[in-house]
């Protein structure tokens, strides 16, 4: 098992990881653009020659803002999104990110626990922020220094 910057063989797997974990999934051209990114980072965790998971991460001025932790819902609960959480972490850190955000579906206690359990803390509520389904979004920052 490895953590890696995303690259182009990559994107497929990816795409295919976003449809069945997002009601929101980026395409495959959304997804590609990442390679070129001067602001964004995928990690990808690949294991036996596959991905199993991956987050993205944006870095700007000394903030970091994680959009995306998706693991194969096959290979859910086996740590796979706490190493991809610890990897970001580190990487915004090394990029001079002071603080890091997210924002996550409130019905979704399993990325909620992951989040605090990584040092996350609830900040705020976005009212119906997500669609398909309607959903408050979660706030939620840590400070890295």
């Amino acid at each position: 098992m490895c953590i890696r910057k995303l690259e182009e063989k990559d994107v497929k797997q990816i795409a295919y990881l976003e449809k069945i974990c997002f009601s929101d999934s980026w395409s495959e051209k959304t997804i590609t653009q990442l390679l070129d990114s001067r602001l964004d980072r995928c990690l990808v965790l690949e294991s036996q020659g596959a991905v199993r998971a991956y987050g993205i991460i944006r870095i700007l001025a000394d903030e970091g803002e994680i959009f995306r932790v998706a693991a194969d819902p096959s290979k859910r609960r086996l740590g796979l999104g706490s190493k991809l959480m610890e990897a970001m972490t580190e990487y915004a850190k090394a990029q001079g990110a002071a603080r890091i955000m997210l924002e996550v579906r409130e019905g979704n206690l399993a990325a909620r626990s992951l989040y605090k359990s990584r040092g996350f803390q609830e900040e705020g509520k976005r009212k119906d922020y997500y669609s398909d389904p309607k959903e408050d979004g979660i706030l939620m920052g840590m400070t890295l220094v």
